[in-house]
């Protein structure tokens, strides 16, 4: 019966090591003292140019960890060993910040603060060929089902100050002929 105990005892020592913490000498029908390993908190606050919060995630870049910003801009990492940690924040319609360098102490908190600035906006490059390769010119273009543009005499045009992300992207050639089409009737 002793010896089970003991066994018990010593296997609850080694799980609290992994999980870090540290351990004192372990004596059968003694109580084990545990004391918890020096770790760090990081508290990322992210904010827009007018330091409202934003709604994003910061990624530790040296470990691949990552944490979601809550109603208040704030992402916390809890554990943290010394050392430093490049991070680098991220949030739709923000162009990523970072990756910036923070110092973890040996205990206790740090806090840093990261600026997110708008993603600029996009631009759209178009070159419109025939069939026979020829540039059609005088074409409408549209995304998401809005006219942006007309086509140049080289087939071309450019669309600028488009949102980044996904878009339906149409051209309705000036001569119907161009494309092909099949009457059924």
């Amino acid at each position: 019966m002793r010896s089970r105990r003991s066994g018990w005892s010593l296997l609850l020592a080694h799980s609290l090591l992994i999980a870090g913490c540290a351990s004192g000498s372990v004596v059968s029908g003694e109580p084990v003292s545990l004391v918890a390993a020096d770790k760090a908190e990081l508290v990322v606050t992210l904010v827009d140019a007018g330091g409202a919060p934003v709604a994003g995630w910061v990624v530790l870049e040296s470990s691949g960890r990552d944490a979601e910003s809550d109603e208040d801009g704030e992402a916390r990492f809890v554990a943290l060993s010394a050392g430093s940690v490049d991070i680098t924040a991220r949030a739709p319609g923000f162009a990523d910040a970072g990756p910036s360098t923070v110092v973890i102490p040996t205990d206790g908190s740090v806090a840093e603060t990261m600026t997110l600035q708008a993603a600029a906006p996009g631009s759209l490059d178009v070159t419109i060929t025939a069939p026979d390769g020829t540039f059609v010119s005088g074409a409408s273009v549209l995304v998401d089902d809005v006219e942006l543009g007309i086509t140049d005499d080289s087939g071309w045009l450019r669309i600028d100050g488009l949102e980044s992300g996904r878009a339906s992207v149409a051209v309705v050639p000036v001569d119907a002929t161009l494309l092909p089409w099949d009457d059924p009737g």
